[in-house]
């Protein structure tokens, strides 16, 4: 098989695109080019399949990539921040969710419909192998009396929905999700499951968390 070869850039991009801090100091230009080429040197050698750039080589692929990703923020920012402005949030506590292996989805839909008229909130997401359930707890309480839990691959209890709604434009504006994942990881909160449904965007986070993650994200988009 002929191993691919690529540019300097290329293997820069990629190993660039790893490290998410590293993209933060080119956007926002307080990295340092050479120091960075030099700490990721080793890296790119590795893209590279063994072969050795000079590091100022590598600094001008980082000058370049970094001047692309100035750009894109600068078009994409103020969409980014046009949505969240205008998004409303919602938190909903005491929810379960549940995975399963796909073989029991008609079964687990069956268990479900009676459940479903006094539910308060209920979304399922199908995957390749998998499908995922998260309900509030009254509607839980209902569909665990028709079924065996112990099929499931995983029961989460404990957490909380936080349920961002925003303008239909989040559909065709790029980041807004990783704007708001950035947001709660620099805060130290651990997303349990991420959903878009349409203008929805819904975040699972343990119930412990629930509070901080509202506060987080209401502050944020009050202060844009």
């Amino acid at each position: 098989m002929v191993e691919e070869k690529i540019s300097v850039s290329e293997a820069v991009r990629r190993v660039i695109n790893r490290h998410p801090s590293i993209i933060d100091s080119l956007i926002f230009n307080y990295g340092n080019l050479s120091g960075i080429a030099r700490m990721i040197y080793e890296e790119v050698v590795e893209e590279l399949k063994g072969l050795h750039p000079s590091h100022y080589a590598i600094k001008m692929a980082l000058k370049r990539y970094s001047g692309k990703l100035r750009s894109m923020r600068k078009l994409s920012e103020p969409k980014i921040l046009g949505v969240l402005r205008r998004s409303q949030i919602e938190l909903i506590n005491d929810v379960v969710l549940l995975t399963y292996d796909k073989k029991y989805l008609a079964t687990v839909i069956d268990a479900l419909t009676p459940a479903i008229g006094g539910g308060r909130f209920i979304h399922l997401t199908q995957g390749r192998d998998t499908f995922t359930i998260v309900m509030d707890k009254m509607t839980f309480n209902r569909f665990k009396e028709n079924i065996d839990l112990d099929n499931a691959i995983g029961v989460y209890k404990n957490q909380s929905a936080v349920i961002i709604v925003s303008p239909t434009e989040i559909i065709d504006t790029m980041g807004v999700v990783h704007y708001i994942t950035l947001l709660l990881y620099v805060n130290g909160i651990n997303i349990t499951q991420i959903i878009s449904s349409y203008v929805d965007t819904i975040i699972i986070v343990g119930r412990s968390d629930s509070i901080k993650t509202y506060r987080v994200l209401e502050e944020a988009i009050a202060s844009i």
